[in-house]
C-alpha cells in the first residue's frame, strides 16, 4: 500500500471514528439484551450487539449453533473489555481518566491501552496529523456548537486546539 492509499484509508478510519463519537452522543441506550446468535444460512451465524454507543454485528462461520454462540460470546467479551478501558462515555474508563487528569499528571494505563495509544501516535505521525487521537477537546467543542446551532468562536477553537496534538502525547513507563 503506497502512502496515498494509506492516507485515504486513514481518512476513512477517522471519519468512522467521528461518526462513532457522534453516535455515542446521540444514542443513549438501555442495557443490552443477552447476546442472540441466529443462523443465517448453513454454517453461517450472526450476532448483533451494542457497544460504545453504537450497534455491532458479528458473522461467525461454525459447524453448529453452540460453537457459534461460544465464539460470539468470546468475541463480545473482548469488545466489552475494550469498551471498559477505552470508552470516553464511561467516566471510569482508562481513557476518561487520562482525558481528565493526563495534562496535569501521569495516568497509569493497562498495557492494552498503552499499545493502542502508541499505535495511534504512530498513525498520527504517518499521516502528518490528519489522524489525531487527541482530537476530543475539539470534537466536544463542535458537538456543543451543533447542539446550540451556532459555530464556536475563534477563541474557543484556539483554546480547544491548545489541548490537541498527537505530538503532546508522552509515554513514560506504564
Amino acid at each position: 500500500m503506497n502512502r496515498r492509499q494509506l492516507r485515504s484509508v486513514l481518512y476513512i478510519g477517522l471519519a468512522a471514528l467521528l461518526l462513532l463519537a457522534a453516535a455515542q452522543v446521540c444514542l443513549r441506550r438501555p442495557p443490552a439484551a443477552p447476546l442472540q446468535v441466529r443462523q443465517t444460512e448453513k454454517g453461517r451465524y450472526e450476532a448483533r450487539f451494542s457497544a460504545m454507543g453504537t450497534d455491532g454485528a458479528l458473522t461467525i462461520y461454525a459447524g453448529d449453533g453452540e460453537t457459534a454462540a461460544r465464539a460470539a460470546r468470546q468475541a463480545l467479551a473482548q469488545v466489552k473489555m475494550v469498551e471498559r478501558r477505552m470508552s470516553t462515555y464511561r467516566p471510569d474508563s482508562e481513557i476518561s481518566r487520562l482525558n481528565a487528569h493526563g495534562a496535569a499528571s501521569p495516568v497509569k494505563l493497562s498495557e492494552a491501552t498503552l499499545a493502542t495509544l502508541r499505535r495511534a501516535k504512530e498513525v498520527s505521525k504517518l499521516t502528518g496529523g490528519a489522524f489525531d487521537v487527541t482530537y476530543a477537546p475539539l470534537g466536544a467543542l463542535w458537538r456543543r456548537a451543533e447542539e446550540r446551532g451556532k459555530a464556536p468562536s475563534a477563541e474557543q477553537i484556539s483554546q480547544a486546539l491548545s489541548s490537541v496534538g498527537w505530538d503532546k502525547l508522552v509515554f513514560e513507563g506504564g
